[in-house]
């Protein structure tokens, strides 16, 4: 066997940073935008005159309950779809695309894959119906404040960070 002598690759983990974790979820957030909301933006903006004016659309939409109802279905796909890229992502890579940008990953609190039910759990706050829609606002915060969100700690599920830090010649280097 041929020995190279090549440094050897350790990994770290660590908590995610809150940094790391919001902007991770922004590049979900672009994504879901451009695979998700795009395709059936059309749908919608057929359905309903979309103005800059919230107030004037909030008015269309008590106007024209009728378009609520046609439009159930295609909001309750979306929101399926949204829900569905972060379940299958976090269960099959335990990451998504935002984070795995950062080296950012999903695991239970020993470290191990999740479980799916934790998963669902965790991710079941996307949908825009009472009472998940109060994480809308309390996980933020609490992110901000503590560094994890409210849910994950419900979940007993936190995300972490892989640092790889290689040994060169009694030296270590960080990347």
């Amino acid at each position: 066997m041929l020995d190279l002598k090549l440094p050897k690759q350790r990994k770290m983990t660590t908590d995610a940073s809150k940094l790391k974790r919001i902007i991770s979820f922004f590049i979900d957030f672009i994504l879901i935008q451009i695979i998700i909301f795009g395709p059936f933006s059309g749908v919608i903006q057929n359905k309903i005159p979309v103005t800059s004016n919230f107030g004037e659309n909030m008015l269309f939409l008590e106007n024209n309950p009728d378009i609520i109802y046609e439009l159930a279905p295609v909001l309750f796909a979306i929101f399926l779809l949204v829900f569905a890229y972060f379940v299958v992502f976090e269960y099959f890579l335990q990451t998504t695309p935002g984070k795995l940008i950062f080296g950012l990953k999903v695991v239970g609190i020993q470290n191990s894959k999740p479980k799916l039910l934790r998963l669902i759990a965790r991710n079941v706050v996307v949908f825009p119906v009472f009472p998940f829609t109060i994480f809308w606002i309390a996980d933020p915060l609490y992110l901000l404040f503590t560094g994890q969100r409210l849910i994950d700690k419900f979940t007993q599920i936190k995300v972490i960070e892989e640092i790889y830090v290689w040994k060169i010649k009694n030296h270590y280097s960080l990347f």
